[in-house]
């Protein structure tokens, strides 16, 4: 579903937390459709909770505590916006967009996530772009939710009915990693000696 252009993370922002900010921008291989790109997105806020996480205090007083889902944060955490045929506008667009998102998000005020699609007429114009505050989510565990935005995105556009399982931590999906590399080692090793 995905070729990665590019992981943000800038140390500029390293020193302070409610700056610091993880991401990525990406380009689909098939062409997205915003509709059931926004039902993903909203099985994601209702799966993890973290999604929903805003933090009041400060320093070592901090507490995090939670949001329920809601249209209105799903109206926050995901926008379409119109794409431009000029690279260069659109490098342009998408960091005026990343540097709006960072000087928007607050601790306080969730989401600490943004998704936002750049459209275009087909996937090699559109742009995918994900912000997440670092205490949210970082790039390794973004890939839990790459995986999960995936199945919940095909699942829609598929017409199946989106259940909500359990959430995923990293030491199941390393797990579920590692068998499905068994299993292609076990498929091209038997192919490999027939031949």
């Amino acid at each position: 579903m995905r070729v990665q252009l590019g992981q943000l993370y800038d140390l500029r922002y390293s020193l302070s937390v409610d700056q610091l900010c993880v991401g990525e921008v990406l380009m689909p291989l098939e062409r997205l459709a915003p509709a059931h790109l926004k039902v993903a997105i909203e099985y994601l806020l209702h799966k993890y909770s973290v999604l929903r996480a805003r933090f009041v205090g400060s320093g070592m007083n901090m507490k995090m505590d939670f949001v329920p889902p809601s249209r209105e944060l799903l109206h926050q955490v995901f926008e379409v916006r119109e794409q431009t045929d000029s690279p260069c506008d659109r490098r342009r667009l998408i960091s005026n967009y990343i540097a709006e998102v960072r000087a928007a998000m607050n601790l306080a005020n969730p989401p600490l996530l943004r998704y936002c699609l750049f459209d275009g007429n087909c996937a090699r114009d559109q742009r995918l772009v994900l912000i997440f505050n670092h205490l949210v989510c970082d790039g390794i565990s973004s890939r839990i939710l790459w995986r999960d935005l995936s199945k919940a995105y095909r699942m829609s556009v598929n017409g199946q009915p989106l259940a909500l399982e359990n959430a995923t931590n990293y030491e199941q999906f390393c797990a579920e990693l590692y068998e499905q590399h068994r299993q292609i080692v076990k498929g091209a090793s038997g192919c490999f000696w027939e031949g």
